[in-house]
């Protein structure tokens, strides 16, 4: 456990009060708690509990190069040791009058090894169950965005299929295009990219798909500058600009404009992807597939503190993002 923070001190030190209380009511003679006991008791144990703090704070950087046996050997030895020198400092400085020393400092020093020994086995069990959610969670992650490359591939790829028979040198430029994409997104390893990076990502997908539909699709930009280095999660834009087109730009003779809008508020970064819609698309069930894969994946990564939602008003359908913010230090 980090113990260089004062919420883990304080339950150090309230822990350390309760155990002397208890020791204190179990020497208790004449059903009266002993206030000298619980006094002497007190002051031990919270020189032990502090004095353990200080010095594993201290040994945390050393530690850290240990394997997690190692540091949990490493820190019992510490506070036995601790345990030791305070038992022995007590019965020289504090209460003289102890009649066997030696089994006094030797019976605190196995007690604190005991208790030490629980604590670090309770810590090592939650420590091994963190370890297996950040893996479960890691992979239900790759899971989810695994579903989204294949159809991200697919629909590019249709794209450029139809340039090859009337543009073949635009074609040829699209696949260049779609090359440069995958090489930055199929870096699974990342779990966040800057906005700015995501949004790059996203223009050439457009150009891609700009190729194929020409001046019906049009695109605003309303990206405000503090946003463009807050960290999000891969692949979270790309899906919702695919829909846009399919489910909104395409089915439209005239086409239509795209809008993007990113700004801060409240420790929170929104993105708002707006597109028209026509009336063959306003009861689709065709947004929700890639819209639930997102929810999904931001679920996953920010529990309950992400929003995903969707509205749609005068033929304007808008999908909107909030997320707390994540700085790229």
């Amino acid at each position: 456990p980090n113990l260089c923070h004062a919420q883990s001190i304080a339950i150090v030190i309230l822990c350390t009060q309760v155990l002397a209380f208890i020791i204190a009511l179990i020497q208790t003679t004449h059903g009266l708690l002993d206030w000298q006991t619980l006094g002497f008791t007190s002051l031990i144990l919270h020189a032990i509990g502090l004095s353990s703090c200080v010095l594993l704070c201290a040994a945390r950087p050393i530690n850290a190069r240990f394997s997690i046996i190692a540091q949990a050997f490493l820190a019992l030895l510490i506070v036995m040791l601790v345990t030791a020198l305070i038992s022995y400092a007590s019965i020289r400085f504090v209460e003289t009058h102890i009649v066997d020393n030696a089994n006094f400092i030797i019976q605190n020093t196995i007690v604190a090894g005991l208790i030490s020994g629980l604590a670090l086995r309770y810590f090592y069990l939650g420590y091994l169950a963190k370890q297996q959610q950040k893996a479960e969670l890691q992979a239900r992650i790759e899971a989810l965005q695994s579903r989204i490359r294949p159809h991200f591939l697919f629909n590019s790829m249709n794209s450029i299929a139809s340039l090859i028979a009337t543009k073949p040198e635009l074609a040829e430029d699209a696949v260049l295009d779609l090359s440069e994409l995958f090489r930055s997104t199929l870096n699974t390893q990342r779990r966040y990219v800057a906005l700015q990076e995501e949004i790059s990502l996203c223009k050439k997908y457009l150009n891609i798909e700009g190729l194929r539909l020409g001046d019906r699709l049009r695109v605003s930009w309303k990206i405000a500058d503090n946003t463009l280095q807050v960290m999000i999660p891969p692949l979270t834009l790309q899906p919702i600009v695919e829909n846009a087109i399919y489910h909104g730009i395409q089915p439209l003779a005239d086409g239509g404009t795209i809008d993007f809008e990113a700004y801060i508020k409240n420790e929170h970064v929104y993105l708002l992807v707006s597109n028209p819609v026509g009336e063959s698309e306003k009861n689709t069930h065709g947004n929700h597939i890639a819209l639930s894969n997102i929810a999904d994946r931001l679920s996953a990564m920010y529990k309950k503190t992400a929003v995903l939602k969707t509205s749609q008003h005068n033929n304007i359908f808008t999908t909107t993002l909030r997320l707390p913010i994540q700085s790229s230090h």
